[in-house]
């Protein structure tokens, strides 16, 4: 992907295949089991939600940032084609005016 319009290079300008994601959400998971000492991915998550450490993985950011990515893509394309309309019917109106002129 390339990083048009983002405004920081980060995760997302990444091309990343699924076991890369999973090991970087398995560097969150690892380092919280360690630091509450246990193996069960639902009570890390529990711990993680009490302590206020309750923030998405890196594979639901990415998620989230292609949307974004994408959404905005979209945006701009739209508002470039919506002024491209204004400009031609402008064009061609005043075209119109001088031709009856």
């Amino acid at each position: 992907m390339l990083p048009i319009l983002q405004k920081k290079i980060r995760l997302e300008v990444l091309s990343l295949y699924k076991y890369q994601l999973q090991s970087l959400d398995f560097l969150i998971n690892g380092f919280c089991m360690k630091l509450f000492r246990t193996t069960d991915i639902h009570v890390v998550a529990e711990c993680q939600a009490y302590f206020g450490l309750n923030f998405d993985l890196p594979s639901v950011q990415l998620a989230s940032a292609v949307l974004n990515f994408w959404t905005d893509i979209i945006v701009v394309r739209h508002l470039v084609v919506k002024l491209m309309y204004v400009y031609l019917s402008l064009y061609f109106y005043s075209i119109s005016k001088t031709a009856h002129a």
